[in-house]
């Protein structure tokens, strides 16, 4: 017997015309690069990009100018969980009032290197099925292009070996898997090392199939 809250959960999703798409993949993945030429190829769409929305609530509540850099500098030094349950309850608003009117790419990432190794923050299960996103994309590439990103433009990112960087890489995707899994939506992971035009086409390609179009 469906709960009410399954009920209006599926009447939630019923009423959806467009896709949450949730988008992510280890730092240098190319994630932003991809966000900014969708956001200028692709529409009706909407972003939500995690690491802007904290940055932007760690201002409001600090006299100090933390930026997206800050945060992947220093990530736990400065993030607490009563933080991240604060921008998962706006990307969650987010989600709401726009699944309507357009689709949503929500641009996350659950790991994070720390100076100690690494650490996951994921989505709960109960989050998830709020965000009902219908498809998760992974970019990923090789480990020497990682790097080679990371040193000709860090933007806060910390310098890793060869090694981290393919395992960021795997415990980001693991998650990713996870979360499809548990919802029972498809996961592409895409190769970001070619064109970004045809990384793109393939993202659009994708969602349109979805969409019926």
């Amino acid at each position: 017997m469906n709960t009410k809250t399954e009920i209006e959960e599926g009447r939630v999703n019923n009423e959806r015309q467009f896709h949450v798409i949730y988008l992510t993949g280890a730092p240098a993945s190319g994630k932003s690069t991809l966000v900014e030429l969708l956001e200028g190829n692709f529409q009706p769409m909407k972003t939500f990009v995690y690491s802007r929305v904290l940055a932007d609530y760690l201002r409001e509540k600090s006299v100090r100018q933390y930026s997206q850099d800050h945060l992947r500098e220093k990530s736990a030094q400065l993030i607490t969980p009563d933080d991240i349950e604060i921008v998962d309850t706006r990307l969650l608003d987010f989600v709401t009032e726009n699944a309507k009117k357009a689709h949503i790419v929500i641009d996350s990432h659950a790991v994070t290197k720390e100076t100690y190794g690494f650490r996951v923050t994921p989505f709960s299960l109960e989050q998830l099925r709020k965000l009902s996103p219908t498809l998760i994309f992974v970019l990923y590439t090789a480990p020497s292009v990682i790097l080679n990103r990371i040193k000709n433009n860090s933007q806060g990112r910390p310098t890793v070996s060869e090694f981290e960087a393919g395992f960021h890489s795997e415990l980001q995707a693991t998650v990713a898997l996870i979360y499809g899994i548990q919802i029972g939506i498809p996961v592409y992971f895409l190769d970001s090392d070619r064109p970004s035009d045809d990384l793109v086409s393939e993202v659009v390609k994708r969602i349109e199939r979805a969409a019926g179009k």
